[in-house]
C-alpha cells in the first residue's frame, strides 16, 4: 500500500509496503491544507507510482472531489489515465460544502472557489468526476457522512477487494488504440457482479486484456 496526502502539493508519506505500523504512522501524519490539487495528485500516483507495480492495483481516494489548484493535470486526462492503468478506484467523498457556505448563507452571499467558480457548480462536477472514476475502473463510489459511516465504507472496500478476481481474454480483433466496451454475465442465481464497463486499448503485442471485477 502507498499512502499519499495532497493539498496544492502532494506528499507521498509511505512508499509501497505491507507493514501496518508504517502505514498507520503515515496516515496519522496526514494534515489538511487549503487549496486542493486533486487532479495533480491522481496524475502523480498513477504515472509515477502505480504504473511501476505489477498485478492487481486499487486506489482508495478520500476527498471532497473539488479541485482548486491543479496545474497541467485535468479532469478528462486523469479519468483516461485511470482507465489505462487497469486499476480499481474507490472514491470516498466527504461533504465540506456546508462548512464552506455556513457563514455566507447567514449573510445571503454567494460562495466561490479559489478559481472564481460558484461552489455549487464545483461540487456538482466533483461528484460527477468521482462517480465516473469509480464506474470507468470497476470500483465503487461511496459517500461518508460521519466517522461511523467511514468505518463502514472501509470495511466494505476491504471485503470487496478480498472477493475480487480477474478475467483475462484475447480480443478477436486488435485494431487501433481506443476504448472497448465490455459486459460480464454469469449464470449463478442471485449473484452480484461489479465490473468495469470498458477499457482503453493500446494495441500491445502479446498481452492479455483484463477486466477487473468483484463478485459475491
Amino acid at each position: 500500500m502507498i499512502v499519499a496526502a495532497f493539498d496544492k502539493n502532494i506528499a507521498v508519506l509511505a512508499e509501497a509496503t505491507s507493514d501496518r505500523r508504517v502505514l498507520t504512522s503515515s496516515i496519522r501524519r496526514v494534515n489538511t491544507g487549503g487549496s486542493t490539487g486533486l487532479y495533480n495528485a491522481i496524475d502523480v500516483i498513477i504515472n509515477q507510482r502505480l504504473n511501476r507495480i505489477r498485478g492487481r492495483k486499487a486506489i482508495v481516494l478520500f476527498t471532497d472531489g473539488v479541485d482548486t489548484a491543479s496545474l497541467g493535470a485535468t479532469y478528462e486526462g486523469t479519468l483516461r489515465f485511470a482507465q489505462e492503468l487497469d486499476s480499481l478506484v474507490y472514491p470516498i467523498q466527504y461533504n465540506t460544502f456546508e462548512d464552506a457556505t455556513k457563514d455566507a448563507m447567514r449573510m445571503n452571499a454567494q460562495v466561490v472557489t479559489a478559481k472564481g467558480e460558484r461552489l455549487s457548480v464545483a461540487y456538482a462536477r466533483a461528484e460527477r468526476y468521482l462517480r465516473l472514476m469509480a464506474d470507468n475502473t470497476g470500483g465503487r463510489f461511496y459517500y461518508a457522512a460521519s466517522l461511523k459511516s467511514l468505518r463502514e465504507v472501509f470495511t466494505s472496500i476491504a471485503r470487496e477487494l478480498r472477493e475480487q478476481y480477474s478475467i483475462g481474454y484475447y480480443p478477436k480483433s486488435e485494431g487501433q488504440r481506443g476504448e472497448r466496451r465490455i459486459k460480464v454475465k454469469v449464470d449463478v442465481p442471485r449473484s452480484v457482479i461489479k465490473a468495469r464497463r470498458g477499457y482503453l486499448y493500446k494495441a500491445p503485442t502479446g498481452r492479455i486484456s483484463r477486466i477487473n471485477q468483484a463478485g459475491r
